[in-house]
C-alpha cells in the first residue's frame, strides 16, 4: 500500500462515520442517507484505485488538507437533505395539476420526436458491439470529436428542449404517482420517456447517461416516498430492480467494446472510472495552476450578461486553459468543477451562500413540503449524487439550460402556490 494511502483512508472512514451517525439519527436510508453512502463507497473504491498498479501513475501522492476541504463542503451541501430527512414530512401539498400536465406534454413531445433515431443507432450500436469488441470505443471517440461542432448554432430544438426538461421531468413523473386517481397512459409514456436519453447515451457508445438516469431515478423515487402509497412503493420498487437487471446488458457490453481492448483490464478501467474524482481533486483541486473564470460551470450566464470571450464546448475551453494541470478531461467532483473555476477560497464561499440559501428555502414549517421544495431539494441531491461521482451536472450550455428549468419551474410553482393560497384566503 502507497505511503499517503493514510489519507484517502481517513476520508473514506469520516464518510463511513457520517453514515453510522445519520442512520442512528434516521433509523432509515432517505436522500440524505443515500448520497452519503454513495460518498462511502467511492471513497472506498478510491483506496483500491490508489494502490492499483495499472492506474497508480494517474496519481500523486496524496496530501490531507484537500480531503478535509472535500469533506466538509460536501457534508455542508447536504445539510438541507438531512433536514428533509430527519423532519419525516409525509403530507405534500397539491399544487395546479394544470402546471404539471404543461411541463410533462413539453418533455414527453420533445422527447418522441427523437425516438425512431434513437432506436435506430441503438439496435445498430448494439448489435454490432455482440459482434465487434471495439465498436462502442468507435462511438464514443465519433461522438466526442463531433462536440467541437456543438454550441454555435442550434440544429436539433425538440434534442435541445428534452435535455433541458429531463431532470424536472424525474419529479414530475413521481408527483403523478401521488395521485388518488392516475392516468396510467400518460404516466407510462413519460416513464418510457425519461430513459431516452439514457439510450441515446449507449447509442454513442457512452456509459455516463445510462448510470446518470438510473440515479435520478433512485434518488427521485427516496424524494417522493413518503408520499407515494405502500402498493406503489412496491411497485417502483419492482420496476427499479427489473430495469436495473435489463440495464446491465448494454452497460456490460458497452464497457467490454471500450476497455476490453486495452491493456489494462475491465476491473481496472471500471475502478478508475468510480474513484478517480477524490484522487484527482486531492492531487489538483485546490491547485491547478489557474482557474477558468466560470467558463464551465457557467458558460451561458456568462454570455447572457455580455461576455464573449466564452468556450462554446470542452474543445474550446481545453484550448483556451492549456495550462491547468487538470481540465474536465478526468473526474474532481462539482466541488473541484466549482475550485477550479473559481478557485477554492470562492467556491468555499459561493457553496456555503447557495447552502445557505437552499436551507432557508426548502424549511419545511407546520409539516407541509411543497412542489417547489421538493423541486430545489431534486435540483440539491442531483448535485451531491452525480457531482461526487463525476463533475458538476449542470455545467457547460446544456447544463446551464437544465439548471434554469429547476429555478423557473421552482419559482413558477411558488407563485401557483402563493396564489391560491391568496384565493382560498
Amino acid at each position: 500500500m502507497r505511503e499517503s494511502s493514510i489519507y484517502i483512508i481517513i476520508y473514506s472512514l469520516a464518510w463511513l462515520i457520517t453514515f453510522i451517525l445519520y442512520y442512528r439519527k434516521v433509523k432509515r436510508i432517505g436522500v440524505c442517507g443515500y448520497a452519503i453512502l454513495l460518498n462511502c463507497i467511492l471513497s472506498i473504491i478510491s483506496i483500491y484505485l490508489f494502490n492499483d498498479a495499472e492506474n497508480a501513475q494517474y496519481f500523486k501522492p496524496l496530501t490531507l488538507f484537500p480531503f478535509i476541504y472535500l469533506y466538509v463542503v460536501s457534508r455542508f451541501l447536504l445539510s438541507p437533505l438531512y433536514a428533509y430527512d430527519i423532519k419525516g414530512t409525509t403530507y405534500l401539498n397539491g399544487v395546479d395539476k394544470a402546471l404539471v400536465y404543461t411541463i410533462s406534454i413539453i418533455y414527453i413531445a420533445s422527447a418522441i420526436i427523437g425516438v425512431p433515431d434513437i432506436i435506430s443507432n441503438f439496435t445498430t450500436g448494439l448489435s454490432k458491439m455482440l459482434i465487434d469488441d471495439s465498436v462502442a470505443s468507435d462511438l464514443y471517440l465519433e461522438s466526442r470529436d463531433a462536440v467541437q461542432y456543438a454550441g454555435s448554432d442550434i440544429t436539433n430544438l425538440a434534442s435541445i428542449i428534452s435535455g433541458a426538461f429531463s431532470g424536472l421531468a424525474y419529479v414530475m413523473f413521481f408527483y403523478f404517482l401521488t395521485f388518488e386517481h392516475k392516468n396510467k397512459t400518460f404516466i407510462l409514456l413519460l416513464f418510457i420517456c425519461l430513459f431516452v436519453g439514457a439510450v441515446r447515451s449507449i447509442a454513442i457508445g457512452q456509459r455516463g447517461g445510462l448510470v446518470e438516469d438510473f440515479n435520478k431515478f433512485l434518488v427521485t423515487y427516496l424524494l417522493f416516498k413518503p408520499f407515494l402509497s405502500e402498493s406503489i412503493n412496491k411497485k417502483v420498487k419492482k420496476v427499479f430492480v427489473v430495469a436495473a437487471v435489463l440495464a446491465l446488458l448494454p452497460l456490460s457490453l458497452v464497457t467490454i467494446s471500450r476497455f476490453g481492448q486495452s491493456e489494462g483490464s475491465i476491473s481496472s478501467s471500471v475502478s478508475y472510472y468510480a474513484g478517480q474524482s477524490a484522487l484527482y481533486f486531492d492531487n489538483y483541486g485546490l491547485d491547478d495552476n489557474g482557474i477558468r473564470y466560470g467558463d464551465r460551470t457557467f458558460p451561458l450566464f456568462k454570455r447572457m450578461v455580455g461576455f464573449s470571450d466564452v468556450p462554446k464546448n470542452f474543445f474550446e475551453r481545453r484550448s483556451k486553459y492549456p495550462h491547468l494541470k487538470i481540465n474536465d478531461e478526468v473526474f474532481s467532483t462539482y466541488v473541484g468543477d466549482w475550485a477550479i473555476d473559481f478557485g477554492p477560497i470562492a467556491a468555499f464561499i459561493l457553496l456555503v451562500i447557495i447552502t445557505v440559501f437552499f436551507s432557508n428555502t426548502t424549511y419545511i414549517r407546520h409539516g407541509r413540503v411543497y412542489l417547489h421544495q421538493l423541486i430545489l431539494l431534486h435540483l440539491l441531491i442531483i448535485v451531491c449524487t452525480q457531482g461526487a461521482f463525476k463533475l458538476y451536472p449542470f455545467s457547460d450550455v446544456g447544463g446551464n439550460l437544465r439548471l434554469m428549468v429547476y429555478l423557473m419551474a421552482y419559482f413558477v410553482f411558488k407563485y401557483s402556490n402563493v396564489k391560491n393560497y391568496h384565493l382560498k384566503k
